[in-house]
């Protein structure tokens, strides 16, 4: 199962590429290991991860799989974090998943640029579309870390 193709590509990969989810679950039942080896301490980027390979293509129910054995979240590829790669594929699903999972949405690509950075070059629809969902969870993070005012106020409002 740990055999690369030519552009190192392992069964777990393509498993998530392709969006099965019965063989990625299978793969990482019979071998572990398999979701184990990215890390996104250090400076390392990866030339690709099942998780960024699932979120382009848009296979939520990959997605939280892969999350759910515990694949590191914030791992980078040259292209940034899983987040990046769904919300350039447009994947609104995968970028709500993410985000609700914790990924840190300021890391940068290798040309450093944030998540938002990208969107706001692209400029289209569906990115503002995203990037506005990306924006409002930020905006939530900052009211919980503050002690939730925001979400009190508006709870408030609503209840009257």
């Amino acid at each position: 199962p740990n055999i690369k193709n030519i552009k190192e590509e392992t069964a777990l990969d393509h498993a998530a590429l392709y969006g099965r989810l019965a063989t990625v679950k299978l793969l990482l039942e019979s071998h572990p290991e398999m979701g184990g080896p990215y890390t996104s301490y250090g400076s390392a980027l990866y030339t690709h991860t099942p998780l960024h390979l699932a979120s382009r293509n848009g296979h939520t129910s990959v997605v939280e799989e892969l999350l759910r054995i515990g694949i590191d979240i914030n791992v980078r590829t040259s292209r940034g974090t899983a987040l990046h790669e769904a919300a350039l594929c447009g994947k609104i699903g995968v970028v709500q998943i993410l985000l609700k999972q914790g990924i840190n949405p300021d890391l940068k690509d290798q040309t450093d640029r944030t998540v938002l950075d990208v969107m706001e070059e692209l400029k289209t629809q569906r990115t503002n579309e995203i990037s506005e969902i990306i924006r409002n969870h930020k905006r939530g993070e900052k009211e919980n870390k503050h002690g939730g005012k925001g979400r009190q106020q508006r709870t408030t409002r609503t209840m009257k």
